[in-house]
């Protein structure tokens, strides 16, 4: 929703109702990024970096360099990139507090683009040669995995936005294998 050239995010609800949320603590402008059942909604907004709606107001991201992409659970788990990073925050009585700074998986950018409940993380891991590769992480059980379609002989080169991941583990993605072309 624009509004005296301010961009605000805007949440429909089944109701057919549309919420303006408005602008988070700082911020000029918010984007809506990911929500939850609960309507906990992350945004993105120049000035803050990521604030999170918890029903009633925002709070502002407690983490160094907070961005985009961000995803967010049932269980009012969020992640999102912190600088090179990808981190964790909970929402607990209605502010944030942060749950872990997992890295960047081996490379120098990592990206979270998907967030499942049972604590798999789906994203993109920059490697120092430029190439993005797609992961599986679990905050729950600390498993990693970066081998992605290698046991059948491809290895993702260029893995993009279009990331997700059921509650089952199964990820979908697009992307580009070395020499190949678009992944099917």
């Amino acid at each position: 929703e624009n509004s005296g050239g301010q961009s605000t995010a805007v949440v429909y609800l089944v109701s057919g109702a549309k919420v303006s949320l408005g602008l988070p603590p700082g911020g000029t402008s918010s984007k809506g990024l990911d929500g939850n059942d609960s309507g906990v909604v992350a945004v993105q907004s120049e000035g803050p970096g990521v604030s999170v709606w918890n029903g009633s107001a925002f709070t502002n991201a407690p983490v160094a360099s907070p961005g985009a992409p961000v995803a967010v659970n049932n269980a009012n788990e969020i992640v999102l990139r912190s600088g090179n990073n990808t981190a964790l925050l909970r929402l607990v009585n209605g502010g944030l507090v942060t749950g872990g700074n997992f890295g960047t998986f081996g490379g120098v950018l990592s990206l979270p683009w998907s967030l499942n409940e049972s604590g798999d993380i789906l994203g993109a891991t920059l490697d120092n040669l430029g190439d993005f590769y797609p992961f599986i992480y679990n905050f729950r059980t600390t498993r990693l995995n970066t081998n992605l379609l290698t046991s059948a002989g491809i290895r993702p080169r260029w893995i993009f936005s279009e990331m997700k991941i059921n509650d089952a583990g199964e990820a979908v993605f697009a992307g580009t294998i070395t020499g190949e072309g678009t992944i099917p």
